[in-house]
């Protein structure tokens, strides 16, 4: 067993080859599956819950809402439902996501950040509340470029993962083949 190093694969931000050995890899994955991981899914899931009720209650119980605040309501609703079912995913999983859990709520994040920019931008236009629509729709656009920048943080690392699933993989072929 002297071949239970391996060179962690290469990653744009830093250039160190530090070796791992399958402590280190036992050790990322009890870490990915770990409570720890996963607490802050919990939590997201239940404030994405409260949100949705909270809302939703709103929604349900005022039949006099003006037509954009309805909009609005379902709007964040189903905001609120695409992050309930996306922790609920993430949650069920008994196994390494590989990062992919970060990449797609990344996704999300951006998806929801430009439904935020246009829709405010929007509303603002429409309802001669120019400024107010084009504030709020700036933020929201800030909040895309986070999401984005946090994105991009997310494929990065996904790769770095991947890669170093194959170079195990790799190894265990080749270690499987000179038995």
């Amino acid at each position: 067993m002297s071949n239970n190093n391996l060179a962690l694969p290469s990653d744009d931000r830093k250039s160190d080859s530090r070796p791992f050995n399958v402590q280190a890899v036992q050790q990322l994955l009890r870490d990915e599956l770990s409570m720890a991981s996963r607490l802050p899914y919990v939590l997201l899931l239940l404030l994405s819950t409260a949100m949705v009720v909270v809302v939703g209650s709103l929604w349900l119980t005022e039949p006099g809402l003006p037509p954009r605040t309805q909009i609005a309501f379902g709007a964040l609703c189903a905001i609120g439902a695409g992050w309930i079912t996306f922790c609920v995913w993430v949650l069920t999983q008994r196994r390494v996501l590989y990062a992919r859990q970060q990449v797609i709520s990344a996704r999300l994040g951006m998806i929801f950040c430009a439904l935020f920019a246009v829709g405010s931008a929007v509303v603002g236009l429409a309802q001669s509340a120019m400024l107010g629509g084009l504030l709020a729709g700036g933020c929201g656009l800030v909040l895309f470029g986070f999401a984005y920048g946090m994105h991009l943080r997310a494929v990065r690392h996904h790769n770095t993962l991947l890669q170093l699933r194959n170079s195990l993989q790799a190894l265990d072929s080749k270690t499987r083949l000179a038995a």
